[in-house]
Order: C-alpha cells, then sequence, then structure tokens
C-alpha cells in the first residue's frame, strides 16, 4: 500500500503517476474478500489473470443502469 492511502478507502492509487493503477477494495457493494470464490484464472502469456465468473458477474449486474439489466440477461441466458 503506498504511503499515505487509506485502506478504507474504495480506491486507492500509488503515488507514482507514471505508471497509475487503480485498487479498488469494493465493486457494486461487493468487497474483494466476498468476491474471491467467484474469481476464474486463466493464464495468457505465462501470466495468471483473474476474471470475474458467470456468478460474480451475476452480483455485479444488480444496478439499474440499461446496461446492467442487458448483462443481467445475457448472462442468465447462458449455462
Amino acid at each position: 500500500m503506498a504511503p499515505g492511502s487509506d485502506p478504507e478507502d474504495e480506491l486507492t492509487r500509488p503515488p507514482d503517476d507514471n505508471d497509475l493503477v487503480d485498487l479498488m477494495t469494493e465493486a457494486c457493494g461487493v468487497s474483494f474478500q466476498e468476491a474471491e470464490p467467484g474469481i476464474e484464472w486463466e493464464t495468457v502469456a505465462g501470466v495468471p489473470i483473474p476474471f470475474a465468473g458467470k456468478s460474480l458477474m451475476l452480483q455485479l449486474k444488480q444496478g439499474q443502469r440499461d446496461k446492467d439489466k442487458i448483462d443481467r440477461n445475457f448472462l442468465e441466458s447462458i449455462d
């Protein structure tokens, strides 16, 4: 964690703006700890990359935006 960062903030930024990375501890009311079981890992060019699985995506798409509704309908239609 960067010096001066507050771990309670939803968004923490490292002090070097040349290589900016946003670290979110919560998205759509879901904490990382709650989301972790729904993470699926794929290795691309030898690098493990986390992706939200279907159940986690459904959990993250409970908003009222039109895009969320479209995404929910799609996710619910696939096996």
